[in-house]
C-alpha cells in the first residue's frame, strides 16, 4: 500500500516471517470457519469529518477509505456518549447509558449481570480478544466480559513507573500474536481499541514530521496499523470472509462551543463519529452511503442480526440493528439518545441529556436547547423557545428514557448505599453523591474555567520543581500565579470538584498538609475511583497523625492502582513504624511481581525492601499479609473527618 514504507521495513519484513510462519494457510485449512470472522475497531477521539471517506483532505487515511469504499458508510453516525469508558460500554453491550448507567470513566463499572456482544459470540464457539490502549478501557471497569484475551492496556517502565497508555503498534502486535494463536477453522471476534488521537497528541516519526496537525498524524499512524492488523488476517485466515465494524467512541470538539477536548457538550464536534462497516464477500453488499441518523449504540444489535443470532441476548429491549443482511438499512430516522454526566460527575455541573428527531437535536440541561441540524450545522440558532417544539422533543426524551430504563448493571466503588447512609447521618445531602440535578452550573456558563485549570495544574507542577530545585523565588512567584488563577476558578464554580482538587494538591504541594484535607475530600466525592486522590489525602491524614486512615487510602489506591510505587512504600513504612516488617516485606514482593508481570527487569527491588527483609528476619517474622484495616478507617472521605472535632 502506498504508505507502507513508513513502516521500518526491517520490522515489516521481520513481522512477515513472523506472521507466515505462525499461521497455516487458510487455502489449506481443513474447513472454512462456520461463521464470519468479526473485527471492530474503536478509535478513539476521531472525528468523522477528518477521515478521507467523509470528505477530509488533510489528512492520509488509505486503509479506512478502502473499507469505506468496499461498504456501507453512515454519514450521520452519533456516538451515545463523548466519553471513553460509557461509550465502549453501550457498543458492547447494545444498550445507551441511561440503562446500563456506567456514566463515566473511572468510577464505575459494568456488573457481570450485564451480556456483553463479546459473551454471545464467545457462546456461538468464537475466540474471543480485546487488544486495548488506555487504562480507561481496562477490564477491570467491566469490559473483560465474554474475552478470553485482554492484555493489561498499561506498561511499567524501566524505573518502576506506571504508562496509562500504549502506542497503537504495541496493541496490534499483541492482537497478531493472538490471532495467530487462534486455529484457523474456529471464527474470532477481535476488538481493536486505538486511543492514540486522544490528546496529547505525540505522534511517532514518520508522521510527526509529515503533518502539520497533530490530530492529522496519529490518525494517520492508526490507519497504518489497521492495515497492518488486516495483512495479518490475509496471512492467517480470510480477509474476504471478514465482517469489518469501524467506529469512534466520540469526536472532539477542538474549539467548537469554547471546548478545547470533549466530555463537557454533545455538539456534533464531539458526538458525530465515523461509522463504516464491511461485510464478507458472500453478503453481495453494494457498496451505499447512508443518510439517516443513527446510534453507534447499535453495533451490538447489528453485528447479531448480521450473524443470524436474536439479538435479544443482549438485553430485553436491544435496538435495532443498523442495516439487515442484505445491506438495506434498517432504521429510518428513528430518535437516538445522547448525553453526558461528565459535567456532572467530575465539575459537578449539571448534566446532559439529549434526543435528535427529524433533524432536530434538543439538549437538555440547565439552559436546554434546540438546533435544526439541517439549516444549522453549526449548533448556533437557538431554538428553545419554540415552546411547542420543546414539549414535543421533551416528550421524546423521556419517552427513550422510558424504552430504556436502567438494568442495574454498574457499580460505583466506594460510593455505595452505605455510604450515602453514612453521609445523611452526618448531616450530609445524600445528592452529593447520587442524586442527578439539573438546577447546577451550566457547562455553557463554565467551559472556559477548563484552560484556566490545566493552567493551574502546569504551575503548580513547575513550582514542585522548582522548590526540590532550591529555586526558592521561582516557586513563590508560581504558587502566587496559581492562587489568583485559583481564586477566579473558584469564584465562578464554588461547589465545583475541579477547583476543590486544585486546592488541594496546591496545599499538599506547599505541605499545608491539613488544610489540603478537606478539599481532597470533597474532589474525591466526585472522582472516587482516582488513585492519586487517594495517595495524597493519604499523604495528609499520616502527616496529622491519623495513621488509620491513611492506612485505608493507601490500600485503596493500591486496589485501583497495583503499580503505584508510593503507595506501597507510604504503607510500608507506616507497617514498619508499627513493628509489622513481615508484612511490609509481603507488600514489597507484591510490587516486584506485579513489575515482573509487565516485563520489568526481574531483579527490579525498591531500595528499602532489602533493608525491611533484614529487619523482619532479625525479628523473627516472615512475609504476611497486612491484617485487614480496622472498620473506622474505612469510613468514606469527609465522614471520617469533620466527624471528628479538631482532628487537625
Amino acid at each position: 500500500m502506498r504508505r507502507r514504507w513508513f513502516i521500518s521495513r526491517s520490522v515489516a519484513a521481520l513481522w512477515s516471517l513472523v506472521v507466515v510462519s505462525g499461521c497455516g494457510d487458510p487455502s489449506t485449512s481443513t474447513g472454512s470457519p462456520p461463521t464470519p470472522d468479526v473485527l471492530l475497531l474503536t478509535l478513539d477521539t476521531t472525528r468523522a469529518d477528518r477521515l478521507g471517506c467523509y470528505g477530509y483532505e488533510g489528512g492520509d487515511t488509505e486503509t479506512f477509505d478502502r473499507v469505506a469504499a468496499e461498504g456501507l458508510v453512515f454519514e450521520r453516525a452519533y456516538c451515545a456518549v463523548p466519553i471513553t469508558l460509557p461509550s465502549h460500554i453501550s457498543i458492547l453491550t447494545g444498550t445507551y447509558p441511561c440503562a446500563h448507567e456506567v456514566r463515566n470513566n473511572g468510577m464505575f463499572e459494568l456488573r457481570p449481570e450485564a451480556t456483553t456482544l463479546a459473551e454471545v459470540l464467545r457462546d456461538e464457539g468464537y475466540a474471543t480478544g480485546a487488544f486495548v490502549t488506555s487504562y480507561v478501557v481496562d477490564r477491570r471497569f467491566g469490559l473483560g466480559q465474554g474475552f478470553d484475551a485482554y492484555p493489561h492496556p498499561t506498561k511499567v517502565t524501566k524505573s518502576g513507573l506506571p504508562l496509562t497508555e500504549i502506542r497503537a503498534e504495541l496493541a496490534v502486535d499483541r492482537a497478531i500474536e493472538w490471532l495467530r494463536s487462534v486455529p484457523t477453522d474456529q471464527p474470532v471476534f477481535l476488538w481493536l481499541h486505538l486511543y492514540d488521537p486522544h490528546r496529547p497528541w505525540e505522534a511517532p516519526e514518520p508522521y510527526a514530521t509529515k503533518f502539520e496537525d497533530e490530530y492529522d498524524a496519529e490518525i494517520a499512524y492508526c490507519d497504518d496499523q489497521y492495515a497492518r492488523l488486516l495483512e495479518a488476517f490475509a496471512e492467517c485466515r480470510n480477509e474476504e470472509e471478514l465482517l469489518q465494524i469501524l467506529t469512534a467512541d466520540h469526536g472532539e470538539s477542538n474549539g467548537e462551543h469554547g471546548e478545547e477536548t470533549h466530555g463537557a457538550f454533545v455538539y456534533d464536534g464531539p458526538a458525530l463519529v465515523p461509522l463504516i462497516l464491511r461485510a464478507p464477500s458472500d453478503f453481495h453488499w453494494e457498496p451505499t452511503r447512508y443518510s439517516q441518523v443513527v446510534s453507534n449504540t447499535a453495533i451490538g444489535a447489528t453485528v447479531l442480526e448480521l450473524l443470524g443470532l436474536p439479538r435479544a441476548r443482549l438485553s430485553d429491549s436491544p435496538l435495532d440493528p443498523l442495516v439487515l443482511r442484505d445491506g438495506t438499512i434498517a432504521v429510518d430516522d428513528h430518535p437516538i439518545y445522547l448525553e453526558s454526566f461528565y459535567p456532572f460527575y467530575v465539575y459537578r455541573w449539571s448534566p446532559i441529556e439529549a434526543i435528535i428527531a427529524n433533524d432536530h437535536k434538543y439538549i437538555h440541561t440547565k439552559n436546554s436547547e434546540i438546533y435544526d441540524l439541517r439549516s444549522d450545522p453549526d449548533e448556533i440558532r437557538n431554538l428553545i423557545g419554540k415552546d411547542d417544539l420543546r414539549k414535543a422533543m421533551h416528550a421524546q426524551l423521556q419517552e427513550i428514557k422510558r424504552r430504556n430504563p436502567p438494568l442495574g448493571w454498574e457499580s460505583s466503588e466506594f460510593v455505595d448505599e452505605e455510604t450515602v447512609a453514612n453521609l445523611e447521618a452526618l448531616g450530609y445531602a445524600a445528592g452529593t453523591l447520587g442524586e442527578i440535578r439539573f438546577d447546577l452550573p451550566d457547562a455553557k456558563d463554565l467551559i472556559l474555567t477548563r484552560p484556566q485549570c490545566d493552567e493551574i495544574r502546569a504551575l503548580l507542577e513547575a513550582a514542585r520543581r522548582a522548590q526540590a530545585q532550591n529555586a526558592a523565588d521561582d516557586a513563590a512567584a508560581m504558587w502566587q500565579r496559581a492562587e489568583e488563577l485559583l481564586m477566579q476558578v473558584t469564584q465562578a464554580d464554588p461547589e465545583g470538584y475541579g477547583p476543590a482538587e486544585l486546592w488541594g494538591r496546591m496545599y499538599l504541594y506547599q505541605n499545608k498538609k491539613s488544610q489540603a484535607i478537606p478539599y481532597l475530600e470533597k474532589a474525591l466525592l466526585g472522582s472516587p475511583r482516582s488513585p492519586a486522590l487517594h495517595s495524597m489525602l493519604g499523604k495528609c491524614y499520616r502527616a496529622i497523625g491519623k495513621t488509620e486512615w491513611a492506612d485505608s487510602e493507601f490500600r485503596k489506591t493500591i486496589a485501583l492502582e497495583p503499580m503505584f510505587i508510593e503507595a506501597y512504600q507510604e504503607l510500608g513504612q507506616i507497617l514498619a513504624s508499627q513493628g509489622r516488617f513481615g508484612e511490609a516485606v509481603y507488600l514489597g514482593d507484591q510490587l516486584v511481581d506485579h513489575f515482573r508481570r509487565e516485563g520489568v527487569n526481574s531483579e527490579f527491588r525498591p531500595a528499602a525492601l532489602h533493608a525491611l527483609r533484614k529487619q523482619m528476619e532479625r525479628a523473627g517474622q516472615q512475609p504476611t499479609p497486612p491484617s485487614p484495616a480496622s472498620p473506622e478507617s474505612m469510613l468514606p472521605e469527609g465522614v471520617r473527618h469533620r466527624s471528628q472535632d479538631g482532628a487537625d
